[in-house]
C-alpha cells in the first residue's frame, strides 16, 4: 500500500489548503479511509467502493477537527462489521474512458455507528489512471448530513460535532490493483482492487477557501500527481 500511503501525503497537502491560515476553516472536518475494497464492472462502468473486513483486509478511518478542540471519530480496522457497525461506500459510474483518463459521477455516503450519514456528491471528476492505480480528483458537487444529534460517532467511542458547511468538499480516491499487461486499470472489470479515500468540508463560512484547494488540486493533475 505504499502507493496509497503516497497519495494520502499529497492529498493532505491538498486539503491543507483550505484550512491553513484561516479560522474559518477551525470547525470543519477532515476524513480518511484507508484498505477500501473496489470493484468495476466494465459493462455497466459502475465502480464500487466499500468498507471491508476480511483476512489480511480491514478498512480503517477517521473523520476528524481541522482545528479548535481536534475531536476525532475513530473507525477501527473492521469497523463495517464491528459490534456497532459503520460502514463506507461509494458508487461511481465511470465515463468517457480513453487511454488513461476517464469522468467519474456518482457519491460517496459515510455512516457512523448509529445511523447518521454524510454523503458527498461526485459530478464528473476528473479520473486518472494507469495499468494498475487510478485517482479522483475534484471539488464535491454537494455535501448532505442526516444527524439526530448533532455528532458524527466512531467506532471506538470518539465523536466530533456536525457544525460544518453542507455545500462542497475537497474529495480525493485512490484505486490500486495489482498492474496488469497490457489494459488499462478501467478498460475491463476487476474485483480485487483497493482504495483509500480523504476528504475535507469547512465550517459554516468557510467554503469560499476550497477555491484555493481547487487551484491546488487543478496545478496537481497538470504537473501529473
Amino acid at each position: 500500500m505504499g502507493k496509497v500511503n503516497s497519495f494520502v501525503r499529497v492529498a493532505a497537502l491538498s486539503a491543507g489548503a483550505v484550512c491553513s491560515g484561516s479560522s474559518l476553516a477551525d470547525q470543519g472536518v477532515l476524513g480518511q479511509y484507508q484498505d477500501l475494497a473496489a470493484t468495476f464492472d466494465a459493462s455497466s462502468g459502475v465502480l464500487e467502493i466499500f468498507a471491508a473486513d476480511m483476512s489480511g483486509w480491514q478498512s480503517a478511518g477517521f473523520v476528524r477537527q481541522m482545528g479548535g478542540a481536534g475531536l476525532s471519530a475513530v473507525f477501527s480496522p473492521g469497523f463495517v462489521s464491528a459490534p456497532n457497525p459503520a460502514s463506507f461506500s461509494a458508487s461511481l459510474v465511470v465515463t468517457n474512458i480513453g487511454d488513461g483518463f476517464a469522468e467519474a459521477s456518482g457519491e460517496v455516503v459515510i455512516t457512523d455507528v448509529d445511523g447518521d450519514t454524510l454523503t458527498m456528491g461526485v459530478d464528473r471528476h476528473a479520473l486518472v489512471f494507469g495499468h494498475g492505480d487510478a485517482s479522483v480528483l475534484g471539488i464535491t458537487l454537494w455535501v448532505a448530513l442526516s444527524s439526530d444529534e448533532g455528532l458524527f460517532d466512531g467506532s471506538d467511542g470518539g465523536q466530533v460535532p456536525t457544525d460544518f458547511a453542507l455545500d462542497s468538499a475537497v474529495l480525493s480516491l485512490f484505486i490500486q490493483r495489482d498492474p496488469r499487461e497490457g489494459s488499462g486499470l478501467f478498460h475491463s472489470s476487476f474485483s480485487d482492487g483497493r482504495a483509500s479515500a480523504l476528504f475535507a468540508i469547512p465550517a459554516p463560512g468557510g467554503a469560499g477557501v476550497l477555491g484555493l484547494a481547487g487551484v491546488v488540486l487543478a496545478r496537481r493533475r497538470r504537473r501529473g500527481g
